[in-house]
């Protein structure tokens, strides 16, 4: 695994070879794709003194692929 690093940032598809430690090697396709993460919150009002608001209390979520 070491020599997959540094990853490539940019999205494609790439042969990476893979050896194992008596030597034997195989190619392989690896398939990277972009980040398509997002969050979504909504607006919150709050008072002074009350309590603590939380990642709920913003409806606050991820969305990752397959969910967008």
């Amino acid at each position: 695994m070491a020599g997959l690093w540094p990853l490539r940032s940019e999205a494609g598809v790439y042969d990476v070879t893979i050896t194992s430690a008596d030597g034997q090697s195989k190619i392989v396709k690896l398939t990277v794709k972009d980040n398509k993460q997002s969050i979504s919150a909504s607006d919150y009002t709050t008072y002074v003194g009350a309590a603590k608001p939380t990642a709920t209390d913003f409806k606050a979520f991820l969305l990752s692929p397959p969910h967008l």
